[in-house]
């Protein structure tokens, strides 16, 4: 509880990173998927819409990507905290299920707006599977689109040891 807390009050105190992950990216991916298709998700057996797909795969890719990017340099920044605490008893395991739960709230949040916002823009689907409207289970699916992505990214961020490539630097010529 007390590594959740500390972790939530780290990711409400970076505000401008915590803003464009809630705000910017939802609104630049909700823009890509109006681009990508003119009637949305909407279509029907009698009146098929040809890119639903397409409009489908890029609200997901966004999602994915922007779900993952919360999440990348939370544990290679904090390295030597971890190892420090490691130290004292505390173990890595649960500064990461922290890291996570901290993180789950921003993302789903994203989700939610990147969802809204779309369905504010084009249509949404006219009908869905037998689960409940259309809006929820979007929302859901996507929310946990997000979720899986952004514990994808810790576990990429847990595996690596530093933010940059081998071999380059980050002063720029």
């Amino acid at each position: 509880a007390v590594l959740t807390r500390r972790e939530l009050t780290r990711v409400a105190a970076n505000r401008l990173t915590l803003l464009r992950g809630l705000f910017v990216l939802p609104v630049l991916s909700c823009l890509l998927t109006a681009w990508a298709a003119d009637r949305g998700l909407a279509g029907t057996p009698d009146d098929p819409n040809p890119w639903q797909g397409v409009a489908l795969s890029v609200v997901v890719t966004c999602t994915t990507f922007f779900a993952m990017a919360m999440s990348f340099g939370t544990i290679v920044g904090d390295r030597d905290v971890i190892e420090r605490e490691y130290r004292w008893g505390v173990r890595p395991v649960a500064v990461v299920l922290a890291k996570a739960l901290a993180l789950a709230g921003p993302v789903a949040f994203q989700s939610l707006v990147t969802m809204s916002l779309y369905l504010a823009l084009r249509d949404g689907p006219d009908r869905s599977l037998d689960v409940g409207t259309p809006l929820l289970v979007m929302t859901g699916s996507l929310m946990m689109l997000g979720l899986s992505s952004a514990a994808l990214g810790l576990l990429i961020s847990a595996s690596s040891r530093t933010i940059r490539p081998r071999g380059t630097s980050l002063r720029w010529a």
